[in-house]
């Protein structure tokens, strides 16, 4: 029910940030929207999320959340010049291929964040995920270094408060051309 009130909470706040609008329509319109998705997902995101957190933890998990963030929005940004450089000169070499990884992520949404973090950066695509197994496409082996050697997995499992994997289990590259 604490998941359901939260995502309540969060969804209506998310909704007013967004419409800027509080005539009572649309007042009305958010608060039946934001109780709906609550009401629907609220045993996902119970089941995602695991047992509610203390609220003394809030700061630290915002602190969590905002060193992550920086980290991916810089990820993000140097991935970007990469890949322009990249484009920009059509002489330099790409070399595409896969990364095949097992992750020791436990929490769903610690691997979906995985998933979508990888997607994120420039170079970097998730292919499939199937349980705990993952299959990325990098345009050069250099563009999937964060995910071989463990950096980001790392840095997730710190933002969920999971024990971090030394690095991804049976992490393979291979090229593009023999992917079939």
């Amino acid at each position: 029910m604490r998941t359901r009130i939260g995502l309540f909470v969060a969804l209506a706040a998310f909704w007013l940030v967004l419409t800027d609008q509080y005539q009572p329509l649309y007042l009305t319109i958010g608060a039946v929207s934001a109780a709906g998705v609550a009401w629907l997902l609220g045993d996902f995101f119970g089941d995602a999320l695991g047992e509610p957190k203390p609220l003394r933890l809030l700061p630290l998990r915002l602190a969590r959340l905002a060193r992550f963030t920086a980290w991916l929005v810089g990820r993000m940004i140097t991935s970007s010049a990469e890949l322009a450089v990249v484009v920009l000169r059509p002489s330099l070499p790409t070399e595409p291929g896969f990364v095949r990884f097992r992750t020791g992520l436990r929490n769903p949404l610690a691997r979906s964040t995985l998933a979508n973090s990888i997607t994120l950066v420039p170079g970097t695509l998730t292919v499939r995920v199937i349980g705990e197994e993952f299959l990325i496409h990098a345009l050069w082996p250099a563009a999937a270094d964060d995910v071989r050697s463990g950096e980001l997995q790392r840095r997730i499992a710190e933002l969920f408060g999971e024990e971090p994997d030394p690095q991804p289990v049976a992490s393979t590259w291979v090229p593009a051309e023999d992917e079939r």
